[in-house]
């Protein structure tokens, strides 16, 4: 098992329907879903995760600057996948590690514990079922965490919503379906330029060339601008 595409489990693709009873074919808990595969698999948020369990202390031990050089080494983790809701919990925490390589002063295991916290709320599928990518509310949770927003901060509230709403029309942009690795890195040069203006660090975001192409069915290839 554990198919870097597709399906888990088998590496079927993966269809998605209206919205219907069945349970995960891993723990065997009860949802309701609105896709799985081919051969009739669905496997739940909590399990398509679950191999990352680990995935912050590689970032804790990291002096990388670039989120990408860190996106890259979480990669190689089995339990991270070609899409998934596994990179909602890793973009707020790859933005959070970068920061502090880069300068900024966090407490970043508090830090951690807060955005992982936030980011499980947020399922598979929220780009398509949401109008939102979990790869844009990651980089909200990051800016809420290190500008200390809250509902009610009239000073520091809006910035995170900058954040959001810039990444997700970086995100649109580009006329195509989900691809977890694209948004990531458009998520990444967003937060970069966020970052340098409102706190003067710049995180390291040169121009990067995806790696993991071979993996995604739906590669826009050309279409995408970091294809090569």
């Amino acid at each position: 098992m554990n198919y870097k595409n597709g399906c888990l489990i088998c590496g079927a693709k993966i269809i998605y329907k209206k919205a219907f009873e069945t349970e995960c074919s891993l723990c065997h808990k009860k949802f309701s879903a609105e896709s799985e595969c081919e051969n009739h698999h669905f496997i739940c948020d909590d399990c398509h995760r679950a191999g990352i369990s680990t995935f912050t202390d590689v970032l804790k031990e990291s002096t990388e600057a670039s989120p990408y050089e860190l996106f890259d080494k979480l990669m190689t983790l089995d339990g991270v996948h070609m899409h998934g809701p596994e990179h909602h919990m890793m973009i707020p925490c790859i933005l959070l590690t970068a920061y502090r390589n880069c300068g900024g002063v966090i407490n970043i295991e508090d830090a951690f514990s807060t955005a992982l916290k936030r980011a499980k709320a947020v399922p598979g599928g929220t780009c398509g079922y949401w109008g939102v990518c979990g790869a844009a509310v990651g980089a909200g949770i990051y800016a809420s965490i290190i500008t200390e927003s809250n509902p009610v901060n009239e000073t520091e509230w809006f910035k995170s919503q900058e954040l959001v709403s810039e990444t997700g029309r970086q995100i649109a942009k580009i006329k195509g379906v989900r691809c977890c690795k694209r948004v990531s890195f458009i998520t990444f040069e967003a937060a970069s330029e966020w970052t340098k203006e409102y706190f003067g660090i710049g995180l390291k975001t040169e121009k990067t060339v995806c790696k993991y192409k071979q993996y995604n069915n739906e590669c826009l290839k050309e279409g995408c601008p970091y294809y090569e």
